[in-house]
C-alpha cells in the first residue's frame, strides 16, 4: 500500500534524523577540552553518536589526523636572549560527516509504502484491501461512541458490570448503524441526493443518526392520566415538514405508536403515586430546601435527601459535634496508651454521606468561596479525600446552623481579603505592655533603666492550675 501523507512524513522524518546525526558529530569533537585522544576512541564516538540520532545508514564520516605543533618556555618570568623553551606536540582529530546520496535515494523510493498484515490465514490479498479500506467507518463508530454517547472512565466493581454497560453502548451504536442505513437505502430508492435536516433548512447528502435524533429532540407526546391511572386523551404533536419527511424515509407512521399495555399502565400509575406521595411529604419542608439550596453545592436534590434523612429539626442534636460524629464526618478517636491508632470516620448514614460527598465536590470546584478555599487548603497538606471529609464536616454543621437560627447561607469568603490565604489572627499582647505596642516609631526610646524587665511564665508554684484556664489572667513582669 502507498500513502502520500504517509510519504511526507518519511522523507521528513529522514531528513530530521540525518541534520541530527551531522549536528551529533559535530558537538562530540567540537570542544577544545574534549578528552578523546585515540583514533579509536574519536571512531567509537562517532559511531555511537550516529547510532543515537537514528543516521548511521545516511550519514558517513571520515577521521583526519593533524600534528599541532607549540613551543612554550621552561621556565617563568619575561624571556630573553637565554630563555630555554620546549616543544610540544598535539594530535587533533577532525571528523568530516558525508552524507550517502545513493542510500538516502534508495530509501525515498519506498516512503509512503506499507504493508498489511492480519492473521487471518483464508482472507485473501483483495479481502484484505477491502477489510482496510473499510476501517474509516470503524473509526466513525469510535467517534460516536466518545462523541454523542459521552463514554467516559467508569470504576466498576465486577465484570458482569462491565460487560453489561459495554453492551448498552453495542445497542446503542447498532441502532444508530440501522437508523443510517434504513434512512439512506430509502434515500437511493426514492432517488434523493440530499435532505433538509441542517440549521435553516440547510440540505444534509448523508444524514447522520446523531443529527436525525436531533431533529426529534423537541418532539414530545402528552397523555391525560386521571387519578386512577386511566389515559383520558392523548394529545399528538404537531411534526414538521423535515420532520414528516425523515419519518417516511424510516417508513414510520406517527398515527401508528402503540398505546401501553396495562402492565405499563400499571407500573406508570405506581410510579405516579410515589412521586404525587414525595411531593406532598416535602411540602412542609420547603422552606428548610430553600435554605440548603443557598448552601454552595447544594441543589435541590441534595437538599431533599438531606432532609429526608435529618428532618427540619435539629434540636433531637444537643450539638454540632453531635449530628457531625452521627453522620460520620467526624474524625474518629481511637487511642490506647497516649497512641493515636486511627482517626477513620464512622461509617454513618451513607446516603446522607453520597449527598454531602456530592455537594463538597461541587463546593470545592467553585471560584472565591469558603469551601473551595478550605478544600485547596487542606488537600495541599492531607490529600483531596481528607480535604472533601473536612468540606463536608462544614458544610453539615453550615446546614444545622441555617436550619436553626433560619437563616440563608452567607458565605465568610466575601468578607474577607483574601479566600484562598485568609491572615491569621495575631496573639493579644497583654495589658502590661500595651503602651509599648502603641507607641509612635518617631518618639525617641525611653532611657533604660538599670533593671532588666523579664517575662517569667506561670508556674504551678506562682499562678496556680486555676489562673492557667481563666480567660482573666495576663503574664506578669518583675
Amino acid at each position: 500500500m502507498h500513502s502520500s501523507s504517509k510519504a511526507a512524513r518519511d522523507a521528513h522524518a529522514r531528513a530530521a534524523r540525518i541534520e541530527a546525526g551531522l549536528a551529533a558529530i559535530g558537538a562530540r569533537l567540537a570542544s577544545p577540552k574534549t578528552r578523546i585522544k585515540t583514533h579509536v576512541a574519536v571512531e567509537q564516538a562517532a559511531t555511537t553518536a550516529l547510532a543515537s540520532a537514528g543516521a548511521t545508514r545516511w550519514v558517513g564520516f571520515t577521521i583526519t589526523e593533524t600534528t599541532q605543533v607549540d613551543h612554550r618556555q621552561e621556565n617563568r618570568g619575561r624571556p630573553g636572549a637565554q630563555t630555554r623553551y620546549r616543544r610540544t606536540e598535539k594530535t587533533v582529530f577532525t571528523i568530516t560527516a558525508t552524507i550517502h546520496a545513493d542510500k538516502v535515494s534508495y530509501d525515498a523510493v519506498t516512503d509512503g509504502a506499507f504493508p498489511l498484515i492480519t492473521n487471518d490465514t483464508v482472507m485473501s490479498g483483495a479481502d484484505v484491501l477491502a477489510a482496510y479500506r473499510y476501517q474509516p467507518n470503524l473509526e466513525r463508530r469510535n467517534h460516536l461512541l466518545k462523541g454523542p454517547q459521552q463514554v467516559a472512565p467508569v470504576y466498576l466493581q465486577t465484570a458482569h458490570r462491565i460487560e453489561a454497560l459495554l453492551l448498552c453502548h453495542f445497542l446503542a451504536m447498532l441502532a444508530e448503524a440501522l437508523i443510517e442505513r434504513e434512512i439512506r437505502t430509502t434515500m437511493s430508492i426514492q432517488g434523493l441526493a440530499r435532505i433538509p435536516l441542517y440549521p435553516e433548512l440547510r440540505n444534509c447528502p448523508a444524514p447522520s443518526a446523531p443529527r436525525i435524533l436531533e431533529t426529534f429532540i423537541d418532539i414530545a407526546r402528552h397523555q391525560l392520566i386521571n387519578d386512577d391511572g386511566q389515559i383520558v386523551q392523548t394529545f399528538q404533536p404537531q411534526l414538521t415538514d423535515p420532520q414528516q419527511q425523515v419519518l417516511d424515509l424510516l417508513y414510520i407512521q406517527p398515527a401508528s405508536t402503540p398505546q401501553p399495555t396495562p402492565a405499563e399502565m400499571g407500573a406508570i400509575s405506581t410510579v405516579r403515586s410515589a412521586e404525587h406521595q414525595y411531593h406532598r411529604g416535602m411540602e412542609p419542608l420547603a422552606a428548610a430546601r430553600e435554605l440548603l439550596i443557598s448552601l454552595p453545592g447544594f441543589s435541590t436534590t441534595v437538599a431533599e435527601v438531606f432532609l429526608a434523612e435529618m428532618g427540619g429539626d435539629m434540636s433531637m442534636f444537643p450539638a454540632a459535634a453531635h449530628l457531625a460524629s452521627w453522620a460520620g464526618t467526624a474524625p474518629g478517636c481511637n487511642k490506647s496508651a497516649g497512641r493515636v491508632k486511627s482517626t477513620k470516620t464512622r461509617p454513618g448514614n451513607r446516603h446522607l454521606k453520597g449527598a454531602l460527598g456530592i455537594a463538597a465536590m461541587a463546593a470545592s470546584r467553585s471560584k472565591g468561596a469558603y469551601f473551595s478555599a478550605k478544600y485547596r487548603r487542606i488537600a495541599s497538606r492531607r490529600g483531596p479525600m481528607k480535604a472533601l471529609v473536612a468540606v463536608e464536616h462544614s458544610m453539615l454543621i453550615a446546614a444545622r446552623n441555617m436550619l436553626t437560627n433560619g437563616d440563608f447561607y452567607r458565605d465568610p469568603a466575601l468578607t474577607t481579603s483574601s479566600p484562598a490565604n485568609p491572615p491569621r489572627p495575631r496573639h493579644a499582647r497583654s495589658t502590661s505592655s500595651s503602651h509599648s505596642a502603641t507607641r509612635s516609631s518617631c518618639s525617641p526610646s525611653p532611657t533604660p533603666r538599670n533593671h532588666t524587665r523579664r517575662y517569667r511564665p506561670p508556674t504551678a508554684t506562682t499562678a496556680g492550675h486555676r489562673s492557667l484556664l481563666s480567660p482573666a489572667w495576663s503574664p506578669s513582669f518583675s
